[in-house]
């Protein structure tokens, strides 16, 4: 049976106010053949009821973790409706702190034991177990590896010499946690934390600090730029991607003979593309090319790793890692000016090359760990000092205390403004020109440089890394006595 509804004593337009008036309406409801199935005053619907808070929830139930890792957890505060009640007063507890403490948000495991952690509001309360075991006690990496990407400062000595050598060192575990926590679950994906090689800054703090979620950190990073960036690309990678140290560090941690290899493999395509032709080119190659370059060589070399060619770039192997150094390593210092710039740089103005002040930072980086690892070559030096003095005199801002980001203003790169989030990258040309000769006047910009990077805006990834990628072998310079 069909019914209609009709309106006997008024009709509501879309412009009356209903509100206030509900009670004069009277609804007759009569069936297709004018039966008055109910008649009876129009009664407007009811207020929704006031949110009531009904359910505390938290998410894992239980938690099985170790020593020193930290693990997100999903707090839920739910009304009748299952809707979030926004503005909830909730109290977070833990049975015992002392093995693991949660603030809402995270449970951070301390030591071994078992936990219990809950949330409570509105009387309604849920608990997440927690079980935590000792931290894994990875094996410290062989001597080498502090010959190979460092030199590492001492951690304790450093700290007690300096306040600011302290604040840098200190401040990396809480940025390095935060990001892996953010980047939850893909926290060791490489196209997001990778860039500036922050597998091998995790390496040299864990070695130099002991801790065992660093050197973990490390070992996953490391493993995921190489088999989902280098395997996945047949080796055949662009320079500025080459974050090769962290590579070499996870095979001198771990013995993983992948890694060796790949190390060979990204040489031998430096070695074997017009990379090599170029490197000594004023016009077809830049520092950041020339530093990738050499690092890459020196790895390969230091490491042990083989020369067996890129097959899928058709490149042959058998090369002889110490020869294509030595061969390299005039021709870059030939692309240096008289007075001691890199004008490599296409600005893309149509003007001269220019000067970068960040790119020249990794190549002086570069040439000191050439000087440290492989041969002392007078030459390397006079080059940095030189570099540095030149960077000193032209692309220091005193008062931002820090490094323009390039010479001038060139289209799709940027213009002369300062950039203290690259101070890091720069710092290790003043540290060794300080470590060759012990005159204060390089310690003291080398420190300003440090300081300055203080003032840096450390976004999510890529900023952290550029700050701490070469600051800690700065560091070990100045404690050199």
């Amino acid at each position: 049976m069909k019914a209609t509804i009709s309106n006997t004593t008024k009709k509501i337009t879309s412009t009356e106010q209903v509100a206030g008036e509900a009670q004069n309406f009277t609804s007759v409801v009569k069936s297709r053949s004018g039966t008055v199935i109910h008649s009876g005053p129009l009664v407007p619907p009811p207020e929704p009821p006031e949110p009531v808070l009904t359910t505390v929830m938290l998410t894992p139930a239980s938690i099985t973790t170790k020593a020193g890792e930290a693990v997100p957890v999903s707090c839920s505060i739910l009304d009748q409706n299952g809707q979030p009640i926004q503005d909830a007063s909730a109290t977070f507890a833990s049975s015992d702190p002392a093995v693991a403490t949660f603030d809402g948000v995270t449970v951070r495991a301390i030591k071994a034991g078992n936990a219990v952690v809950s949330v409570t509001a509105g009387g309604k309360s849920d608990s997440t177990s927690v079980a935590v075991a000792d931290a894994v006690v990875i094996p410290p990496p062989p001597q080498p590896m502090s010959k190979v990407v460092g030199p590492y400062p001492d951690y304790l000595k450093a700290s007690a010499a300096n306040t600011h050598f302290a604040r840098y060192l200190n401040a990396w575990k809480g940025l390095e946690e935060t990001r892996w926590l953010a980047n939850a679950p893909d926290s060791a994906n490489w196209a997001n934390t990778n860039y500036y090689d922050r597998a091998n800054i995790d390496y040299a703090f864990a070695t130099i600090t002991g801790n065992a979620t660093l050197m973990s950190h490390a070992h996953q990073q490391a493993l995921n730029y190489r088999k989902n960036y280098l395997e996945a690309a047949s080796y055949m990678i662009q320079p500025h991607w080459s974050m090769m140290d962290g590579v070499a560090a996870h095979f001198l941690a771990t013995g993983d003979e992948m890694s060796r290899i790949a190390v060979g493999r990204v040489a031998d395509l430096f070695c074997g593309l017009t990379y090599r032709d170029s490197i000594g080119s004023r016009t077809a190659t830049d520092n950041r090319v020339q530093a990738r370059y050499l690092v890459a060589v020196l790895l390969a070399y230091h490491i042990g790793a083989k020369s067996t060619g890129v097959p899928a770039a058709g490149i042959p192997g058998g090369r002889d890692w110490a020869f294509e150094l030595r061969r390299a390593l005039p021709l870059i210092l030939g692309t240096q000016d008289a007075d001691g710039g890199w004008r490599l740089s296409e600005c893309g103005d149509g003007g001269s090359r220019v000067y970068h002040p960040f790119t020249t930072g990794l190549l002086l980086d570069a040439l000191a760990r050439y000087y440290d690892t492989f041969e002392q070559d007078a030459r390397i030096v006079t080059a940095i000092t030189k570099g540095a003095e030149f960077l000193w005199n032209n692309a220091w801002l005193p008062a931002e205390m820090a490094f323009k980001y390039i010479e001038r203003v060139c289209p799709n790169e940027g213009g002369p403004g300062p950039s203290p989030d690259l101070n890091g990258i720069l710092l290790r040309g003043f540290s060794f020109a300080y470590r060759m000769g012990k005159d204060p006047l390089w310690r003291e910009r080398t420190m300003q440089i440090l300081i300055g990077s203080f003032n840096a805006w450390l976004s999510p990834d890529k900023q952290i890394n550029q700050t701490y990628t070469a600051g800690y072998r700065a560091i070990a310079d100045l404690m050199v006595p």
